[in-house]
C-alpha cells in the first residue's frame, strides 16, 4: 500500500510541481509560513486521489489559492489564498468519498478528519469517488474544510461569508 507511506511534505511537493508554481509557492511560503502550514494541512485533507474533471481537487486547490496569492499584495495575500480554498467547498459539496475497510464493507467521508489521516488509521488505500445524489450543505463544507486547514488566527483576519 504504497499511498499509506505518503507524507503531506510530499503531496505538496508533488502538487506544486505538477501545477508548475514551485517558484511561486516557494516565495509565498517563505513570506507567509502560515500559509505553509495550512498548505500542508489541506494535502493531508483532500489528498490527490479526489478528482475532478480527472484532475486532483488538491491541484485545483493550490493552484487557485497559489495564483490568487501571489496577485495580491502584503496581508492581502493570505486572505486571497483563503478564499481561494474555501471556494473549492463548490466542488466537494457535490462529491461522496467512500473508503473500503478490511472487512470489504465502505465508509462514507463525513469530512470530520483529513482524508490521509483517515486511509492511515484504516489501513487501507482504495478510495471510490461519486457524485452525490443530494449535494452536502455549501456551508457546512466551507466551515469543516476552513476549520481543519487554518488557524483561527489567519481565519479571524480574513473576511469571508459563509452561507449554508
Amino acid at each position: 500500500m504504497k499511498t499509506l507511506k505518503m507524507q503531506p511534505g510530499s503531496l505538496l511537493d508533488q502538487a506544486v510541481k505538477r501545477i508548475e508554481l514551485r517558484r511561486e509557492a516557494t516565495q509565498l511560503f517563505i513570506r507567509w509560513p502560515n500559509l505553509k502550514q495550512a498548505s500542508l494541512k489541506l494535502c493531508a485533507f483532500l489528498t490527490p486521489f479526489i478528482e475532478e474533471n480527472s484532475r486532483p481537487i488538491l491541484d485545483i486547490a493550490l493552484e487557485r489559492a497559489i495564483i490568487a496569492a501571489a496577485a495580491a499584495h502584503g496581508g492581502q495575500q493570505v486572505t486571497a489564498f483563503i478564499q481561494a480554498v474555501a471556494s473549492m467547498a463548490d466542488s466537494l459539496c457535490h462529491l461522496q468519498v467512500s473508503l473500503q475497510d478490511k472487512d470489504g464493507d465502505w465508509e462514507i467521508w463525513d469530512f470530520e478528519k483529513p482524508i490521509l489521516d483517515w486511509m492511515h488509521s484504516a489501513e487501507r488505500d482504495c478510495l471510490q469517488v461519486r457524485r452525490r445524489e443530494t449535494a452536502f450543505a455549501k456551508g457546512a463544507v466551507t466551515l469543516a474544510l476552513l476549520s481543519r486547514v487554518f488557524s483561527i488566527r489567519d481565519l479571524l483576519n480574513t473576511p469571508l461569508e459563509v452561507v449554508a
